[in-house]
């Protein structure tokens, strides 16, 4: 699909409607996602607009931030997303 991984075979809700939602992130100042458990949001989501960043912006990497009720989810999160990336350690962990 991409450069980078994603968490399944592209059938998760968030793969199957990415191009509508790249385009809503893209046309607005905040888009909030409501899906059920299992559907990509904080996996692929992260993925999703890594890519298309750096497909127009091949110098330096975003800053995508993924909130989680609680830290230990947030940090197991940013790992796994880190892992799918490959050897690009993109993930960056503030621990505030």
């Amino acid at each position: 699909m991409g450069r980078f991984a994603l968490p399944s075979d592209g059938n998760l809700p968030v793969i199957t409607h990415k191009d509508e939602l790249l385009s809503k992130i893209r046309n607005n100042t905040v888009t909030v996602v409501k899906a059920d458990t299992g559907s990509g949001k904080s996996t692929s989501i992260p993925i999703l607009l890594l890519e298309e960043y750096l497909g127009q912006n091949s110098e330096r990497h975003p800053r995508i931030v993924v909130t989680q009720p609680r830290r230990m989810a947030a940090t197991g999160i940013a790992s796994y997303v880190d892992g799918l990336c490959g050897s690009e350690n993109l993930v960056e962990e503030n621990q505030n």
